[in-house]
């Protein structure tokens, strides 16, 4: 009987890093504190001789190990959200949901895809104090770069003054 089975033809993703060493993902720390636990964070190439994993969980060693090198950054960011809701869900002692794969998988997706896309409220302590040569009426992008060390350190002192006299009132 032929096979019915609709699949999409995939062209094969070349590897995005070549080695552990060569990742980076600010999303993804060092370690963490969870429920006074320090779980630290290793990357480690072929976590699982049989079978192809990005991560796992290791209750035990009180780590979670990552994968990097088969796969684009966003999967390996995903991968250790994943990994951190088993931690979560098995230090609430929910067994259950914590084995239940599809849950994991589904709740770490929504999780990524929330911290992926927020937008910060935006810092007022970044607006609030004009920059010392806004105040002066300096436009840095075209000031001469050729200015004499004299003239430099004049800037440099009104600038200073302004930003004393800033955080004194």
């Amino acid at each position: 009987m032929p096979n019915t089975d609709k699949k999409i033809d995939q062209v094969p993703q070349e590897r995005k890093f070549s080695t552990v060493e060569d990742f980076y993902s600010a999303r993804i720390p060092k370690s963490f504190q969870l429920a006074g636990l320090t779980v630290d964070v290793r990357y480690q190439e072929k976590i699982s001789e049989k079978d192809l994993m990005l991560g796992a969980a290791d209750y035990i060693a009180q780590e979670i190990r990552i994968d990097p090198t088969f796969t684009q950054k966003q999967t390996v960011e995903q991968a250790f959200l994943h990994e951190l809701t088993h931690w979560i869900l098995f230090i609430m002692g929910e067994s259950e949901l914590c084995n239940n794969e599809k849950f994991v998988d589904i709740f770490a997706h929504f999780l990524y895809q929330a911290i992926a896309t927020a937008e910060p409220h935006p810092d007022p302590d970044d607006s609030a104090i004009p920059l010392p040569e806004e105040e002066m009426g300096l436009d840095l992008a075209d000031m001469d770069q050729n200015y004499d060390e004299q003239e430099y350190e004049n800037i440099y002192d009104d600038a200073q003054e302004m930003e004393d006299d800033h955080l004194l009132a």
